[in-house]
């Protein structure tokens, strides 16, 4: 347990892994060689009798040398701070309110933080040399092995505890740092390969195993252990032709089978994966539509993967863009910025992408007509040109749904240009749920459907002959010959059938029949929903936070929301990803985030969208999301001048079509709020405001 600062001695902290220092506030005292050899004996082996730590620190001085020259030290760490940090009279030890790692160097801590601090801080007097003092010299060196030691094993288990708990990007993290401390552990190594496939990377899992393959035959010259070849068959699986008879997958150390997690196979999509082989072959582009949770997005990463690796832009839209006029474009290009890595962008291109990414530069003046609006998205190709320079050949974009319609149509003329471009080859991949499309874009998807330019796939259910593959691919015992019960409760959808699964090994109920286990026939809400009720209030605010704020979440725009320090929601953020809840920095998949906005009491959504409204207006975001949560709050009037504020900037941004829908939206809003003549006076300045916007385009 930690301890007051208040309470430690003086104040000071003794830092003993990865040199010797002592500190107190802004003070730093570095210790010379025998004084931290004195802190770090103490601190690794506790209370000493003052004769041994002597003789080992002056092993050729005298007993009585060596015994003053002890005092000495210790006076001296008595002069430089003021404190008895070494109490005790013929057994000396280190005083128990001593801050820093001394405190409790030989106890295995179940801080994740701490030890991640711990393992990356060095070894134990780290560059301290005892040449003079043979004795105990070669003690430490076997200290410095034993706390190694003690903190790999720390290190795995924390990364296994994790992992269990299905906190895969935590376990990741430390499973990275275990095989930088240990590089020719062949279990460091399984557990890297094991989580960068729970993570979603197949190809990445599989380089790491290539990696580990190539390390033990150049430096023992052997070959991985049977247990982490048949880890890398079973990953590998995925990637391979899904008619391949499913192998039994390895046992893993999480409470869930990996194989329930994420499928090794991908089951039941041969002609679909055949459609888009032709595609990619002939550079058309590839469209695939369907249901939610029917496995579309696993489908796409995984031909990808095979296809394009580390060669791919992902680009996605997210709920509630359409609400703001190149919405979704002010994500993906601040998401293409990052995969740049730096690289420049020519300054007219940059100067002209600071209308939607302001931190890029001044905001230009308003469009002043349709040439202004070309320049516009001209500039939104150029990030394209110089990430194709860098070997990105492929543009993947999901959730196609919900882009807002300005960005579909600036998107349109970028994607044409590069298509039309030798120089920059460019492959697209869209996914979209089947009937969500905006009529003007589905329109578009069919036309070059029917050009020949594009394959549109559109995936539905598996077939219970197929979800019998599937649950063969799990190899979870209790499964055999439930394709038929499990296929009239889920439809046959992928997702719903691995929720299903998952809820009944949580529960304990796989022996049981559906009916007796489940609740009644449906979508899987009731199944997540079961899920959804075991989290803490806080966690389940939290997550209610993210459904409301949607496209403006970040953890410091929910901590004011929820009226909470930030730093007290990263254990409930952790409690999300544990429970599979969150991924990344969103909701795991859609149905969840569905879920959690349908169970929420109306009053508890109408309190957090007015809380989002407040918190959004004074952090000076977009009017037309200020106005979003105005309206969703039922507070009609004061969205009424924020819809119009969003109406005066997107008919500066020349969109002509989206002004007019915010000006009749104010309108109905004031209407709405019961005042009818300011309703009257909106829609009379939008024919005048839209009137000259149209006069200069024309112009």
């Amino acid at each position: 347990m930690d301890i007051p600062e208040e309470k430690k001695a003086g104040g000071w902290e003794a830092r003993l892994l990865g040199g010797a220092t002592l500190v107190s506030g802004e003070r730093v005292l570095r210790l010379d060689r025998k004084p931290a050899g004195l802190l770090g004996y103490l601190a690794w082996e506790g209370p000493t009798p003052r004769a041994r730590l002597a003789g080992l620190l002056w092993p050729e001085s005298p007993e009585s040398t060596a015994r003053n020259n002890l005092r000495q030290t210790l006076r001296r760490l008595r002069t430089q701070t003021g404190a008895d940090l070494v109490q005790g009279d013929d057994l000396l030890s280190l005083a128990p309110e001593l801050g820093g790692d001394a405190r409790d160097l030989r106890e295995p801590t179940q801080d994740v933080d701490r030890l991640r601090a711990r393992v990356q801080a060095g070894a134990l007097l780290e560059g301290l040399d005892y040449d003079d003092a043979e004795d105990f010299r070669e003690w430490l060196q076997l200290a410095r092995e034993a706390l190694g030691a003690a903190q790999r094993r720390a290190l795995a288990g924390a990364a296994d505890g994790l992992e269990a708990a299905g906190h895969f990007s935590g376990a990741l993290a430390l499973a990275r740092l275990g095989v930088d401390v240990e590089p020719y552990a062949e279990e460091a190594h399984r557990r890297l390969v094991r989580l960068l496939y729970l993570s979603g990377d197949r190809s990445a899992a599989l380089l790491a195993y290539e990696r580990l393959k190539a390390m033990l035959q150049e430096r023992f010259g052997v070959g991985p252990l049977p247990e982490t070849a048949a880890l890398a068959r079973e990953i590998s699986r995925g990637t391979a032709a899904a008619t391949r008879a499913p192998a039994q997958p390895s046992a893993p150390k999480a409470r869930l089978p990996l194989s329930v997690l994420r499928p090794p196979v991908l089951v039941g999509r041969e002609q679909e994966w055949a459609r888009m082989e032709a595609a990619w072959e002939a550079r058309q582009g590839i469209a695939i539509s369907g249901p939610p949770g029917v496995g579309k997005s696993r489908l796409v990463n995984d031909f990808l993967q095979a296809k394009a690796p580390g060669r791919t832009v992902f680009c996605s839209g997210k709920a509630g863009d359409r609400l703001v006029p190149y919405g979704t474009h002010a994500r993906t290009y601040r998401q293409m910025l990052d995969v740049l890595g730096g690289a420049p962008l020519p300054e007219w291109a940059r100067l002209e992408l600071a209308r939607i990414i302001p931190e890029l530069g001044p905001r230009p003046p308003p469009l002043a007509g349709e040439e202004d609006k070309l320049r516009f998205w001209q500039a939104k190709i150029e990030p394209f040109r110089v990430a194709h320079g860098l070997g990105y050949d492929t543009l993947a974009f999901d959730d196609l749904q919900y882009v807002d319609a300005a960005s579909a149509e600036a998107g349109s003329y970028v994607l044409s240009q590069l298509l039309q471009d030798p120089a920059t080859p460019v492959r697209t991949i869209h996914v979209f749920r089947t009937g969500s499309l905006p009529p003007e874009t589905d329109a578009i998807i069919r036309s070059m459907a029917a050009a020949g330019l594009l394959c549109l796939i559109e995936l539905e259910p598996l077939q219970p002959s197929r979800l019998d593959e599937l649950l063969a691919s799990l190899g979870v015992p209790g499964l055999e010959g439930r394709a038929e019960e499990l296929a009239r409760y889920t439809g046959g959808n992928p997702l719903f059938v691995l929720e299903t699964v998952r809820h009944l090994l949580e529960s304990g109920d796989l022996s049981r029949g559906l009916s007796e286990s489940l609740p009644p026939p449906g979508k899987v809400g009731p199944v997540i929903a079961e899920r959804l009720a075991k989290l803490s209030a806080p966690a389940l605010h939290l997550a209610q936070a993210l459904a409301v704020l949607g496209t403006d979440f970040t953890l410091g725009v929910a901590a004011e929301l929820l009226e909470s320090p930030p730093l007290e929601l990263a254990a409930p953020w952790r409690e999300l990803e544990t429970a599979q809840v969150v991924r990344g920095g969103g909701f795991s998949h859609d149905l969840m985030e569905e879920t959690v906005g349908a169970l929420m009491a109306e009053p508890v959504r109408r309190h957090l969208h007015r809380r989002a409204a407040l918190v959004l207006q004074a952090r000076g975001s977009r009017p037309a999301r200020v106005a979003a949560h105005w309206r969703d709050a039922g507070e009609d009037a004061h969205a009424a001048p924020f819809l119009l504020a969003a109406a005066e900037q997107a008919r500066g941004e020349l969109l002509l079509k989206e002004a007019e829908d915010f000006y009749v939206r104010a309108a109905e809003a004031l209407r709405a709020a019961g005042n009818e003549d300011g309703a009257r006076a909106v829609l009379a300045s939008r024919e005048l405001a839209l009137g000259g916007a149209k006069q200069r385009v024309h112009a």
